[in-house]
């Protein structure tokens, strides 16, 4: 089962939907965030549409994955966290 969201003072977690594709794909594509998460690659948008259809299957097989990160207040993508696997099968 999925998790509705977390909160804290300021902010909203909630798991990554197909609707965050394009906010993510725009974060993932900014020099900043693509420098020191994806080694400088400009990935295209179908690839971060995977992450998310990744992330998804992982909260309903693992119950973790991926959360989308706004404000509170808001419903703009901000940011991202949570637990991902990056090989598969797992490596210790």
């Amino acid at each position: 089962m999925t998790p509705r969201h977390i909160e804290t003072d300021r902010l909203r977690l909630r798991p990554l939907a197909r609707e965050d594709v394009d906010a993510l794909h725009r974060l993932l594509t900014e020099p900043g965030v693509r420098r020191y998460l994806l080694d400088d690659e400009v990935i295209p948008r179908d690839r971060t549409a995977s992450f998310v259809d990744a992330s998804l299957a992982s909260f309903d097989a693992d119950g973790y994955g991926l959360w989308a990160v706004t404000p509170k207040d808001g419903d703009a993508l901000i940011g991202f966290c949570g637990f991902w696997r990056f090989h598969e099968p797992p490596r210790r």
